[in-house]
């Protein structure tokens, strides 16, 4: 299981390739148990500066969980539960979504999840470049994916907890044995993750802004 796995980022990796539905869709069952794998398996293991993610990962599934639920038959896709809402009137036109909605809850688990593509980027460049790992500085990196990806949707509240939490981060050494038993295994997975990760976010992304569904507004 991913949870004692020693190489954790390579299942993950699997189980968002899973998700990916014919050419243009998400399996969101298995959105949602990726996702949550990954929040519990992946990031738990990386120490405290994950905290704040964690949560907000499973806080999203949770509004995505309940339109689910609400006919699991016909509402498998992300495709169908966006519409579905569409079809309820859940949501203003302009992007306004309401909140909680399964449209809110996709939108920030894509936000979350291309922080962690702009992390694990400087890791695999890090990685690559052959320096000690003493020599990458993990929280300038952390700071750099949360001001690309989550600063601009994020208010004062939000930005201050995050500034706090980068705070607890380890030291790059510690985490990466916790994520691979050797450097190339690392590597691969880290190149594994953003294969799988990438394109899942590029097809929700296109499918929520042709649904009018990409609510620019900021969080407190």
């Amino acid at each position: 299981s991913l949870s004692n796995a020693e190489r954790p980022l390579e299942l993950s990796a699997a189980q968002f390739r899973d998700a990916l539905l014919g050419s243009d869709d998400v399996a969101v069952p298995r959105f949602m148990r990726a996702c949550r794998a990954y929040a519990d398996c992946v990031l738990q293991r990386m120490g405290p500066f994950t905290l704040l993610s964690i949560r907000e990962v499973h806080s999203n599934m949770r509004k995505v969980q309940l339109t689910h639920d609400i006919d699991p038959s016909t509402l498998g896709t992300m495709r169908a539960i966006l519409q579905r809402e569409i079809a309820g009137a859940m949501h203003q036109p302009g992007g306004l979504i309401a909140d909680p909605s399964a449209a809110m809850g996709l939108l920030w688990a894509r936000r979350g999840l291309a922080f962690w593509v702009h992390f694990y980027r400087a890791c695999e460049a890090h990685e690559a470049s052959g320096e000690e790992a003493q020599s990458f500085a993990i929280q300038r990196a952390v700071t750099a994916a949360y001001e690309a990806e989550l600063q601009p949707h994020n208010g004062w509240v939000t930005r201050h907890s995050f500034a706090l939490a980068t705070r607890t981060a380890g030291e790059w050494d510690a985490i990466r044995a916790k994520l691979a038993p050797t450097d190339t295994a690392l590597r691969d997975d880290l190149q594994s993750w953003l294969r799988a990760v990438v394109p899942l976010l590029e097809r929700m992304g296109a499918l929520q802004k042709a649904l009018d569904l990409e609510d620019t507004r900021k969080s407190i």
